[in-house]
């Protein structure tokens, strides 16, 4: 009844959050909601995976589900700030640099959850799991959906620009 009762509550705030947030960082609707799509995105994964891997939602790896949204909003946040830093056309320098900190960020997380993978009371491992997974997720969704994204936003806008009118040939006469 707690989960049924509080936990649409305790995500509605979570994501309102998330969207406030990211908006007073980036003052850019279009970026606001591409941290958002990409949180989404993870948990909806994560949400699809609890019924083929025969778990249910309990009061514990509800638990996980703020922090997965926290990390996931986190690692998209860098991705996406550090983007505008160096331009269009950086996405690969992006990954690199930026990906490779958020991978490592996001490595150490999982390693220090995966330690209640080991417990013998069932609800701590049920946070254990959904932690793992989640992050897991958030990762591969911020380096798979966020630059993603960023690069159809900059082949989008490359199509807007006036393409300039071919010359005309002269003849000399």
């Amino acid at each position: 009844d707690t989960i049924r009762g509080d936990g649409p509550l305790v995500m509605s705030a979570v994501f309102g959050v998330l969207l406030l947030t990211a908006f007073i960082m980036f003052r850019s609707v279009t970026h606001t909601l591409l941290v958002f799509f990409t949180v989404a995105a993870a948990l909806l994964v994560l949400a699809a995976l609890f019924p083929l891997l025969g778990w249910k939602l309990n009061l514990f790896n509800l638990i996980a589900l703020p922090l997965l949204v926290g990390m996931g909003q986190d690692d998209s946040l860098h991705l996406i700030h550090r983007y505008r830093e160096e331009g269009v056309g950086s996405l690969k320098f992006v990954l690199r640099e930026t990906g490779g900190a958020v991978f490592l960020t996001t490595l150490t997380t999982v390693i220090g959850f995966s330690s209640m993978l080991f417990v013998s009371h069932q609800g701590l491992r049920s946070l254990g799991w959904t932690a793992c997974i989640g992050m897991t997720l958030c990762l591969i969704s911020s380096v798979l959906v966020t630059p993603a994204c960023l690069r159809i936003s900059e082949w989008l806008a490359a199509r807007r620009q006036p393409r300039p009118k071919p010359a005309t040939p002269t003849t000399d006469v």
